[in-house]
């Protein structure tokens, strides 16, 4: 089974060292659309208060 790596780049690289094994890619893509929900939910308010475009949500 593929082992399957979600790093997150919020502003910040965050490198996913464990992955997660799953069963072919639509699975992955499943995953990654759960696992960016899950990051929405825990962020609560905070996430809909600092919306910014996403072409200059890094910039500084």
């Amino acid at each position: 089974m593929p082992r399957y790596f979600f790093h997150v780049d919020n502003c910040e690289f965050i490198p996913d060292q464990a992955g997660i094994d799953l069963p072919d890619l639509n699975a992955a893509r499943r995953e990654a659309v759960r696992a960016a929900g899950q990051m929405i939910d825990d962020s609560q308010q905070s996430f809909w208060e600092h919306m910014t475009p996403l072409e200059h949500a890094c910039d500084g």
